[in-house]
């Protein structure tokens, strides 16, 4: 990232999300598709960073957005790799390839299940992206998700119809990663969605190993007594989708019922992530907020979960602990929710990290030059002046987070009165 005595380029301007010394670099003659020496453009770093305001300024400029880097990989694979949902968006209006393949043959997909981030997943499903492409190794996004634990991207997959019995090119299902690996949680997700839970366990890739025999292979004992199990009860369970649901989303659950070991089991062992969203958009925090659970409350505030995530009702986990009047849940939460001048203060004060690749999905990168309000009245001008483009420029201001329109308000608030 962006580092003290580094020399200013448009692309340390882009990793500051400095629009005002973009716009002058750009006024003076600098390339806007400029190559730095880590092959990545202006682009990539706005989604590296999740600079939704810097990264839709470009695409106005003509930016390409179909430069790869030495890697393979788009703007759009980036931003799948950090969790910043609002660039996939972004990239996706100005009609980007969602499955495009990198070098190894992982489609922006793949890199979403490899790194946990399953929103970002499933809004590259909802937006078109290609459901049969496989990387280099013959894996599905399902075969990734599995082989790296990542139960709610695994969820996501299968409530969109991938098939559990799909084989790469060793023969392998998600079943055998997931039993090799010893992601028992997973694997739980996959036999719960097997009409014959035998027949999945059982069944050898191409080298006559099946997921029981890799799990005693590689010292999987968690996996392998959880097999003999269900071998010893010899039932084919039919589809379930209250199991289905109870497995996919462990941590919502406990958060849900106020199980605050369960949920710091499942967080510090990198099962899910702390801001997981389930269908509805919610998080844990979202889930214990409506119960008033407090310790779990404060367990996830403590540790990073973001009370401003809304769900698909517009809510955050405020607003759900208002609604079903957990008064000592809505303190908490409000003491935790700082004000958007005392966030501009944080982050100007905060210093600069290295953060990892897909530290916490869709996590702001510190030190950005974000003024919220300023981006969100950008945005708006932009709608008014560019008429032609008017859906288009709608679309950047939702993803910048302007406020829903009065009809998104209306239908909001006739969907929670139905529920």
């Amino acid at each position: 990232m962006f580092r003290p005595g580094e020399k200013a380029t448009i692309h340390t301007a882009v990793k500051r999300a400095d629009l005002a010394d973009l716009e002058q670099m750009l006024a003076s003659g600098a390339n806007i598709n400029e190559i730095d020496n880590m092959s990545f453009s202006p682009l990539h770093w706005a989604a590296n960073v999740g600079a939704i305001e810097i990264l839709q300024f470009l695409l106005w400029n003509k930016a390409d957005p179909t430069i790869v880097s030495d890697r393979g990989w788009t703007p759009v694979h980036i931003a799948a790799i950090r969790g910043y949902e609002a660039c996939i968006q972004s990239l996706a209006d100005r009609g980007v390839s969602l499955s495009a393949q990198d070098h190894h043959g992982f489609t922006p997909g793949h890199l979403a299940a490899v790194h946990g981030n399953s929103s970002c997943l499933l809004a590259l499903l909802r937006l078109g992206a290609d459901v049969e492409t496989a990387n280099q190794h013959g894996w599905t996004m399902l075969h990734c998700a599995a082989f790296h634990g990542r139960l709610g991207c695994v969820q996501v997959l299968l409530r969109w119809g991938f098939r559990i019995e799909d084989v790469d090119k060793q023969g392998n299902t998600a079943a055998h990663l997931a039993a090799m690996e010893g992601h028992l949680p997973v694997l739980q997700c996959l036999v719960s969605q097997a009409r014959t839970p035998i027949y999945l366990l059982d069944t050898p890739n191409d080298n006559g190993d099946t997921p029981e025999t890799l799990a005693r292979r590689f010292l999987k004992e968690d996996v392998l007594t959880y097999v003999e199990k269900v071998k010893a009860e010899r039932r084919d369970h039919s589809h379930n989708a209250d199991m289905f649901a109870l497995l996919a989303f462990p941590a919502h659950t406990a958060a849900y019922k106020g199980d605050l070991e369960h949920l710091q089991a499942l967080v510090d062992g990198g099962v899910i992530k702390i801001d997981e969203r389930d269908e509805q958009g919610s998080t844990p925090l979202h889930k214990a907020a409506g119960q008033g659970q407090i310790k779990i409350i404060h367990w996830l505030c403590e540790n990073g979960a973001d009370p401003s995530i809304r769900n698909q009702l517009g809510e955050r986990p405020a607003d759900v602990a208002r609604r079903y009047g957990q008064l000592a849940a809505l303190d908490l939460l409000k003491s935790h929710h700082l004000s958007e001048k005392e966030e501009e203060s944080w982050l100007e004060q905060s210093a600069l990290s290295d953060i990892p690749f897909s530290y916490v999905e869709g996590e702001p990168e510190p030190g950005l030059l974000y003024d919220k309000e300023a981006a969100i009245g950008r945005a708006r001008r932009k709608v008014e002046k560019m008429k032609k483009l008017l859906d288009l420029a709608k679309s950047d201001y939702k993803q910048l987070g302007g406020e829903p329109s009065p009809e998104e308000v209306r239908v909001q608030e006739e969907f929670r009165e139905v529920n």
